[in-house]
């Protein structure tokens, strides 16, 4: 790497409310999700909350007003184990997307006391072009809740009635209806934490890899970053918070070192 790339590299800060739960650099083939049978009502989630009434006009008030909002069940509150055979292990709650949204917005008026309980589990996925050396990541629709049209990791709430929840199964169908590409090369990065104003997620991301093929969907919903400008995206406001932290984890794999990123890189910029 030459002076100047070193010297822009040096930029790249540790992103905003983002941080890794599982080693940098360490990659999974099999995670295993359990979840209970029945999901969290928002009396039990928040019986401890003197608001609790208000909490439940607002979610109320939230599903009226925001109709195209996905409003079934999904996992939540997970719990992480690293386990034998480079696999995790996650066990989660089933939330009402209601529950979510209630948690974040309480959050955001009572740090102190709400922490990081009722947090959605997501997937978050990059694409890996080797012929071309860039990544393709999704582009948030303009009538998104959140961040509309940022540059996003396609990906989504782990539903557990889609495929029992299995992340490889829901990010290769997302791969497919947000980049319009058939990936069959998957592995997870481990597991992201996103806290901020905009998300209150935990991430399995994931990594997918293609040679030569272009994403086939609208040119308007995805993004092309080469690696010669990746450092600079990472820098700006065009990214997400996961598709920031999708990248990082990305970049930390050994084959990346070579080109100026790797493992160790990633631990200085999350240190900074």
């Amino acid at each position: 790497m030459d002076f100047e790339n070193k010297k822009t590299f040096e930029k790249v800060g540790k992103p905003e409310g983002i941080s890794f739960e599982t080693p940098i650099g360490q990659t999974y083939e099999k995670v295993n999700i359990n979840f209970p049978e029945k999901d969290l009502s928002l009396r039990k989630a928040f019986k401890e909350y003197p608001e609790i009434k208000e909490i439940i006009n607002n979610a109320r008030n939230f599903k009226e007003e925001n109709t195209d909002t996905f409003n079934g069940v999904l996992l939540g509150n997970s719990k992480i184990e690293l386990a034998e055979g480079n696999s995790l292990n996650l066990s989660a709650e089933k939330l009402h997307y209601t529950i979510y949204f209630a948690a974040h917005q309480l959050r955001q008026e009572q740090a102190d006391t709400m922490k990081e309980r009722y947090s959605a589990l997501s997937t978050a996925g990059v694409v890996y072009d080797k012929a071309n050396n860039s990544f393709y990541m999704s582009v948030r629709p303009k009538n998104s809740q959140e961040q509309p049209g940022l540059v996003d990791a396609a990906g989504g709430v782990l539903n557990p009635d889609f495929k029992n929840a299995n992340p490889f199964d829901t990010i290769k169908d997302r791969f497919n209806k947000k980049l319009g590409l058939e990936v069959e090369d998957i592995k997870s990065l481990g597991i992201e934490k996103i806290f901020d104003k905009h998300y209150s997620l935990y991430n399995i991301a994931m990594y997918g890899e293609v040679n030569g093929s272009i994403p086939t969907v609208d040119e308007s919903d995805f993004d092309i970053i080469t690696m010669d400008e990746i450092e600079e995206r990472l820098q700006s406001d065009t990214l997400t918070g996961p598709a920031k932290a999708t990248l990082l984890l990305a970049l930390a794999q050994d084959k990346f070192t070579e080109q100026g990123w790797g493992k160790e890189r990633i631990k200085k910029i999350m240190e900074s």
